[in-house]
């Protein structure tokens, strides 16, 4: 299985968790950045709408080159929704 790592940077609030998100996902944004969820690890995130931690999350991809959405919002659910990926995934970023 072919794996890619990779970095997102930038100002504040510029929408780097929400295009995370969106990745993950495989869903639009809603304009008021509903796609943040899949990027949140902490309450106080949710709260706010504003991340304030470095985070991983792992984007599958199926032999197609389509994504393998990632639903479950959160990181608590990080390990389950990783193993679906994997299993799911012919290549992994």
């Amino acid at each position: 299985m072919k794996m890619v790592k990779m970095m997102m940077m930038g100002q504040e609030r510029s929408g780097k968790s929400t295009v995370i998100g969106v990745m993950l996902s495989g869903e639009n944004d809603d304009g008021e950045g509903s796609a943040r969820i899949h990027v949140l690890s902490h309450k106080h995130e949710l709260l706010s709408g504003q991340t304030s931690s470095m985070s991983q999350h792992l984007l599958g991809f199926d032999s197609h080159g389509h994504s393998v959405p990632n639903h479950t919002p959160l990181s608590y659910s990080y390990s389950h929704s990783s193993q679906h990926i994997v299993d799911k995934a012919h290549s992994l970023v």
